[in-house]
């Protein structure tokens, strides 16, 4: 009877490993198959909202006008309350001209308001696209502003990373983030590394996977006084945000850039009191934003050569404006009679960056794995790092 028993008791744990071992297979397909279907509705999300973005266009060009200043005449800028993407400019002697863009934003819309057309291009980013958002515009026009924005009533930069974070949490169960940032100025087309010591002239460089490598940069200004704007900024400044996103279940890796751009101030050499060094400044920067509307009339007219290399500032954009990568122009306008040649100046290039198509290249494209080259950049896991910017 004993061995009967423990026969039976052998019999029992032999069959009750064999089901164990067959709940364990069966399981793990079944997990196999849930993630694999997972993937595919992650894929399938991607997928259609970067056709959502594109439909709305790969370059996208917002017009912003700030309030007027006081004591000032004020121009007749206005948006027609049927179409939020046209903009109609009266001047003095009675002339009405109309200008395009694809949305424009008047003196009334908040912070808040701009950034809720930007977020999905944030959103891209993390799905690992470039994104490129400058802010275009003559000196004192609002730029830095809108990409800075006050303490209590942040801009685009603070926006932006703190929505990155919030994705990252987000997704944190199923996809690992490492996110740097690093800072840089072109000054005299001259690269200046601004988290670094040493402040000298770097050169662009382009990895083998065809994305831009700029060391990594602390916030420095280079400012000088003019007769228009004692606070008028001289270089462009740039913000260069790189995330690499590693998938837990496939272990895929992306690579993807943010580029956040404030300007340099264009200005009339004549009207700007400049002389000497500062002389040389101004016609540096006017320079190089010539260059940047010859490549936008060269990207317009789907020209065979497109001169990026003419300036730095174009050359450091050419990812962002070929390939699938997400491009917004925010172009600064003033109300300010005294400006109105430079308005107009400003609103021919918003006009004409509106009519762009896009060349089909993958330049580049970080949609696809990439290996992890950091070299000099500095990594932040938290947010608060980022509060001096």
């Amino acid at each position: 009877m004993k061995k009967l028993i423990n026969d039976i008791q052998i019999a029992t744990r032999e069959e009750l490993r064999l089901m164990r071992k067959d709940m364990e297979v069966k399981t793990d397909c079944v997990i196999k198959s849930l993630l694999k279907r997972y993937q595919k509705e992650v894929d399938a999300r991607k997928r259609l909202h970067n056709k959502l973005v594109e439909m709305n266009g790969n370059i996208r060009v917002f017009c912003r006008i700030r309030p007027a200043l006081e004591n000032c005449s004020k121009l007749s800028l206005l948006i027609d309350p049927f179409d939020n993407g046209l903009i109609i400019v009266d001047s003095t002697n009675g002339d009405r001209k109309k200008f395009n863009c694809d949305r424009a934003f008047n003196e009334k819309h908040t912070q808040s308001d701009i950034f809720g057309e930007i977020r999905p291009l944030i959103t891209s980013c993390m799905d690992g696209y470039n994104v490129c958002i400058f802010a275009y515009g003559h000196t004192g026009s609002g730029k830095t502003y809108t990409m800075e924005g006050l303490p209590n009533d942040p801009g685009v930069y603070q926006r932006s990373m703190n929505h990155l974070f919030r994705i990252a949490e987000d997704r944190l169960k199923d996809i690992d983030y490492t996110i740097s940032i690093s800072m840089l100025e072109i000054y005299n087309e001259k690269i200046r590394d601004l988290l670094s010591n040493n402040k000298c002239n770097l050169p662009i460089r382009i990895g083998d996977n065809g994305i831009l490598e700029i060391p990594g940069l602390l916030v420095f200004n280079a400012s000088a006084t003019t007769d228009l704007n004692d606070r008028s900024s001289r270089s462009h400044a740039i913000v260069c945000v790189r995330l690499r996103a590693v998938n837990r279940t496939t272990n895929i890796v992306t690579e993807s850039r943010l580029n956040l751009v404030d300007l340099a101030g264009s200005e009339r050499v004549s009207q700007s009191g400049a002389t000497g060094q500062q002389l040389k400044e101004a016609q540096c920067i006017n320079r190089s934003l010539s260059e940047l509307g010859n490549v936008v009339t060269a990207l317009r007219q789907r020209q065979q050569h497109i001169p990026f290399r003419n300036c730095q500032l174009t050359r450091f954009l050419e990812n962002c404006l070929n390939g699938d990568s997400k491009t917004l122009v925010i172009v600064q306008l003033a109300p300010d009679a005294a400006t109105i040649q430079e308005t107009i100046s400003s609103l021919n290039f918003a006009d004409k960056l509106s009519k762009i198509q896009k060349r089909n290249l993958n330049y580049g494209s970080l949609s696809t794995p990439s290996p992890s080259k950091h070299g000099r950049y500095r990594n932040f896991s938290k947010f608060e790092n980022l509060r001096q910017f």
